[in-house]
């Protein structure tokens, strides 16, 4: 409920900016009301697509937080859009090669990369997939420039996209385990999230002269900024714990 009365101030407010605007030229009173109308339109429809894809996006943390959760549940997810996909292990034996689900919150590792290598070679794989939460892209180019067996790293939003486009529908079953205090301060103070603090503090910032709030606006924007500085320095630590 709350983002749409925001909405509502925001797309108000412009409508109310544009007549404004629109009064320092030459233009006719209907005319300037007309200029309002539209970009109260534009506004909304902007409003409308930042909503569904936040509903979108709220859809894809939940499967997100649910694979890195419940490693049964990926697996799942994954044999269902790999239907060729044979368990073999703790590893999944496919026509092309095999794969393995890392069911983790942390970004994939160079050591588990190699793990993965090893159990690809046993088992006669010429190449392999490791489908995980998130990955720096120093150890995916890693991972794919590894001889006699390249790796090729899926997340879980690919697998999520995958499924969505064979059709299978995904339904998220109530968690076994609820997550750690430690689990949501890992997934919050992340690198992909440090990109959505950002955009979310430079949102603020641009509203800020659009209501009447701005000091309010303007303070929640420097928050939001400091808080994606640091979810983006906590993600880069946490890559060089992994990859050391």
């Amino acid at each position: 409920m709350a983002r749409y009365i925001d909405g509502f101030f925001v797309t108000a407010g412009l409508f109310v900016a544009t007549f404004l605007l629109t009064g320092l030229t030459e233009m006719s009173l209907w005319l300037r009301v007309l200029t309002a109308l539209l970009a109260l339109c534009v506004g909304a429809a902007i409003f409308a697509a930042i909503v569904k894809r936040k509903n979108d996006g709220a859809d894809t943390r939940d499967f997100v937080t649910y694979c890195a959760l419940e490693p049964s549940f990926a697996e799942k997810v994954f044999e269902a859009t790999y239907p060729d996909a044979v368990k073999h292990g703790d590893i999944f034996l496919l026509k092309d090669g095999a794969a393995f689900v890392n069911a983790k919150i942390a970004p994939l590792s160079p050591d588990t990369v190699a793990a993965c290598r090893r159990k690809f070679l046993d088992a006669k794989a010429k190449q392999g997939f490791i489908v995980c939460n998130d990955c720096a892209k120093s150890t995916s180019v890693f991972a794919a420039s590894l001889p006699d067996c390249p790796i090729y790293v899926l997340t879980f939003r690919n697998l999520l996209r995958r499924a969505k486009k064979r059709k299978i529908a995904v339904v998220c079953p109530p968690l076994k385990q609820r997550p750690t205090f430690k689990t949501m301060l890992s997934m919050f103070f992340s690198r992909k999230n440090s990109y959505r603090l950002a955009a979310c503090s430079l949102l603020l910032f641009a509203m800020s002269g659009l209501t009447v709030f701005k000091t309010y606006y303007l303070v929640w924007g420097f928050v939001t900024a400091a808080l994606a500085i640091a979810a983006r320095a906590a993600g880069y630590i946490s890559e060089k714990r992994n990859n050391n």
